[in-house]
């Protein structure tokens, strides 16, 4: 991702993982929501599916606005359907000495550190594709990352800022994977 970014030419970046789709009309309907009022950042609504095809028919929705701290409330951004303005926010690339939620700090860390907010469009126009072989696959491995590395390398939080937004993080992600359970 990072190689992407440093190569492009385009004001507009956006993400995709060899094993994700997008809708044919994602980047223009994408591009002409940022243009018409005037975002720098922006994400969709996806939804996720199997190695056999099958999509899931739970959309995990975005809301209209994220903020910095809303952001820890809920991460409804999916890396396959962020866009943004260079020429507003700069390159963004992810933090490499992450093995996990490289994605997560980045888009937390470009809440705190510009004037900007991500927006999004209610319409599912990502797939993400779930299989064992995904990093995050294990949730339990990725709680603990979560917890020891991210909250405490990233951004330095106290045992008790920890704990408060950890609850968050937990409920969010089973209520989020009770919904995405797998298709039979």
């Amino acid at each position: 991702r990072n190689l992407g970014t440093q190569h492009a030419y385009g004001t507009y970046i956006a993400f995709l993982d060899a094993d994700d789709c997008w809708l044919p009309q994602k980047l223009k309907i994408q591009y002409e929501f940022m243009q018409k009022n005037n975002h720098a950042l922006s994400v969709t609504s996806y939804q996720t599916f199997n190695h056999e095809g099958q999509i899931h028919p739970h959309i995990l929705k975005v809301k209209p606005v994220i903020k910095y701290h809303d952001f820890f409330y809920s991460n409804p951004i999916g890396c396959l359907t962020v866009m943004y303005d260079r020429n507003k926010v700069g390159d963004l690339f992810f933090p490499t000495d992450l093995f996990l939620q490289e994605d997560y700090v980045l888009w937390a860390k470009t809440l705190q550190q510009t004037k900007y907010h991500f927006y999004g469009i209610d319409i599912p126009l990502a797939f993400y594709r779930l299989h064992p072989h995904n990093k995050s696959w294990n949730k339990w491995r990725v709680a603990q990352y979560h917890w020891k590395t991210v909250y405490q390398r990233c951004f330095n939080w106290n045992f008790l800022q920890k704990l408060y937004y950890f609850t968050f993080y937990i409920t969010i992600n089973l209520r989020k994977y009770y919904f995405l359970r797998p298709l039979k």
